[in-house]
């Protein structure tokens, strides 16, 4: 891993771990997508600091959150796009 990936990975992780909403988001995407040297994607570390970030009402956090739970039950799907499109928020996972 290069040593930026770690330094990055460190950083949000720590500010993540003190209760930055942000941090808490893009760390989320990090496990979701398996970048910045996290390894293979972790999608329950993915839901786990989502779930941290929605719950400070980071919008991006709680569509992403919507995303992953409507993977498991598509029936939810169109509710979580009618929510983002409505809340204006970046959509950063692909289906």
């Amino acid at each position: 891993m290069p040593q930026s990936d770690a330094l990055a990975l460190k950083w949000w992780r720590s500010a993540a771990e003190q209760g930055d909403a942000q941090a808490q988001s893009k760390l989320g995407l990090f496990y979701a997508q398996g970048s910045k040297g996290v390894g293979p994607p972790l999608d329950a570390e993915a839901v786990k600091w989502w779930h941290k970030a929605a719950a400070h009402g980071h919008a991006n956090a709680q569509f992403n959150l919507g995303l992953m739970i409507a993977q498991v039950c598509p029936s939810i799907l169109p509710v979580c796009m009618h929510i983002g499109k409505h809340a204006q928020v970046d959509v950063l996972l692909t289906l």
